[in-house]
């Protein structure tokens, strides 16, 4: 009969390799069900420093929307106005809200499309931001929102020189 503190004693040079593998795998694991468990992502590219000088009025910034289907599966995207395909709003460093879409333009019609399974929507445009209400050396947060699906950037406003 074997002695069970011999048992352990010879098994455990092998639990010592093997413990951390088996970590591994169940890290692994738990990050691709996340992974898959966010069939849609929304990524937005924005540049990370914006030139304002306070006479400058509305100051257009460029950015580009990625929203990518993760699952094979086709998504179909509705809003029940143009306006609730793409919203935004700037908030200040406290989370005071500082600047926001103009919702006047908005046409009062359905919209849809088609999120291709594997695909991705691509947006390219630019966001009026009021340089008058933007301090130098100050962080803001911009919340955007592309068909229901939100996304934070940040960025520092910078005295143009």
């Amino acid at each position: 009969m074997i002695d069970r503190k011999d048992a352990l004693a010879r098994l455990k040079p092998t639990l010592i390799f093997v413990a951390p593998l088996i970590l591994l795998v169940l890290l692994a694991g738990a990050l691709r069900f996340r992974e898959q468990s966010q069939p849609v992502v929304l990524n937005v590219e924005f540049p990370s420093v914006i030139q304002v000088a306070s006479e400058a009025g509305m100051v257009p910034v460029d950015f580009t929307l990625n929203l990518e289907n993760r699952s094979r599966e086709d998504i179909d995207l509705v809003s029940q106005s143009d306006c609730g395909v793409f919203r935004w709003y700037l908030l200040d460093q406290s989370g005071s809200f500082v600047q926001g879409q103009m919702l006047d333009d908005c046409g009062d019609f359905p919209v849809a499309e088609t999120l291709r399974g594997r695909g991705t929507l691509i947006r390219s445009s630019s966001i009026p931001i009021d340089a008058s209400r933007l301090v130098p050396g100050n962080r803001y947060h911009l919340m955007m929102q592309f068909w229901g699906h939100e996304s934070r950037v940040q960025f520092r406003a910078e005295e143009a020189a």
